[in-house]
């Protein structure tokens, strides 16, 4: 039967109603402040009582914008294809316009990396039915301490810069709020993983305040560091602003390669993958370090595969470049690059390891940096990469991401979540001072200071 909360019926009441079999639907809430509950469900077991009581928790004080939101799952690569204008339009409109949250981006990784997965992103709609919110996630089944798991994850690897939720700018906090909600009442999932979201971002400002009010159980892991270079002034006042020994070393460097006498830069603009350049890129990678550890291009056909959709994609809008660093007529280094947003993205970098006593990559860097200051037209150089020693000679200027894990409220999860967050950090603690105990005992057993480890 279909049943309404009545006005001035307690929650008490209504749970026990709720969990004798009634059938509770969804009605907005009214003019005068009464209104029907804000689920459908029949509570015939443990996992549907515990979704009543979820909706119990949120509280009638809840009922706000978030919750006449209209949340739509997409699980097919035609229904992702076919909102590619609303897609595009929503990220110019989200405060976050960066190369890996476009439409493009996110069809040229599903369509290489998305195979072992389950398609699964979330869509918010607004009162007026136009798109406010998309989180690109995916199902995964995977093991967390040995234990099988079901993740719904941004998608996001070692090729993406980073992932977020999209969200119109002036009304992230709702739609992130009613995703989470949403998920809240669907079954089969363990973790939530917001994959590589940035510490200091907009999602992260609004959903670390909002797991903590609701007490969700969830923990935050560091993903990586990435360098970027601020583009804010001429080449000079940005080169002399590096140190000394920096600049030593870069002008020695540019002198061996002037003395050798036949290497030259290229920038080519990539329309398509099947021009040559490109296959001289892939057959540098080839050549580079990464062959050993099976990290090059053509060491994962998913990862060719990848390259080359995205310059099908952004070459014809002129957005592909390739800066290629040759010695005589033969390619032995390369910078791909992705230009959007006044932002350039070098989403790969590769040279050819036999050439390696020539410092191949650090001339291109700087023959890259110094062009783009000459030419004032980018903003910003954004590294896509880790704080490696040589990106960050470069810059001091980084961006943290991390992973946000929410943990859903079945036993498992909640068993996880103690494990992870709360055993395993008491254990290393444990151990910790216990390393600190035996370390000091040794030193009053041999007479040792603590200030300067010296036998008195």
């Amino acid at each position: 039967m279909i049943y309404e909360k009545p006005k001035g019926m307690g929650w008490t009441s209504l749970f026990g109603a709720a969990t004798q079999g009634f059938q509770i639907s969804m009605i907005d809430e009214g003019p005068d402040k009464s209104f029907s509950i804000p689920f459908s469900v029949l509570a015939e077991n443990a996992e549907q009582i515990r979704m009543v009581k979820n909706k119990i928790r949120n509280g009638c004080e809840e009922m706000s914008q978030q919750d006449r939101m209209k949340i739509r799952v997409l699980t097919t690569v035609k229904e992702l294809e076919s909102i590619k204008s609303e897609w595009d339009e929503l990220l110019k409109n989200s405060g976050n316009d960066i190369i890996n949250l476009t439409h493009d981006w996110v069809m040229a990784w599903w369509n290489n990396f998305g195979g072992p997965y389950t398609l699964y992103t979330i869509l918010a709609y607004n009162a007026s039915q136009k798109i406010v919110g998309i989180a690109p996630c995916m199902k995964v089944r995977s093991s967390y301490r040995g234990i099988p798991v079901n993740k719904i994850t941004l998608m996001a690897n070692g090729y993406s810069p980073s992932a977020d939720i999209i969200a119109k700018k002036d009304q992230k906090e709702q739609v992130i709020k009613a995703i989470i909600r949403y998920l809240e009442d669907v079954p089969g999932w363990d973790i939530l993983e917001l994959t590589k979201i940035q510490r200091d971002g907009s999602t992260g400002a609004v959903i670390l305040p909002y797991l903590e009010q609701k007490k969700k159980c969830y923990g935050i892991r560091d993903n990586i560091e990435s360098p970027y270079v601020v583009i804010n002034s001429d080449w000079a006042t940005f080169l002399n602003s590096k140190s000394q020994k920096f600049r030593k070393t870069l002008r020695n460097k540019l002198n061996r390669a002037d003395n050798v006498g036949d290497l030259s830069i290229d920038k080519i603009m990539i329309k398509q993958s099947s021009q040559a350049d490109v296959v001289d890129m892939i057959s540098v990678s080839e050549k580079s370090w990464k062959r050993k550890v099976h990290t090059d291009i053509t060491s994962n056909p998913r990862s060719v595969g990848f390259y080359k959709d995205i310059c099908d994609r952004f070459g014809p809008q002129g957005l592909v470049s390739l800066f290629l660093l040759k010695k005589g007529d033969d390619p032995i280094a390369f910078e791909l690059h992705l230009t959007y947003n006044n932002t350039a993205y070098p989403i790969r970098a590769d040279f050819d390891e036999s050439f390696k006593h020539l410092s191949p990559g650090s001339i291109l860097e700087s023959h890259i940096l110094k062009a783009l200051f000459d030419e004032s037209q980018i903003k910003e150089y954004n590294t896509c990469g880790h704080t490696y020693d040589y990106l960050v000679k470069w810059t001091d200027n980084t961006r943290k991401y991390i992973n946000a894990e929410i943990f859903n409220e079945n036993l498992r999860a909640r068993s996880l979540f103690f494990l992870e967050y709360k055993v395993i950090p008491l254990l290393r603690r444990m151990k910790l001072n216990a390393v600190k105990h035996y370390i000091n005992s040794q030193r009053r057993k041999y007479g040792l200071t603590q200030k300067n480890n010296e036998r008195l």
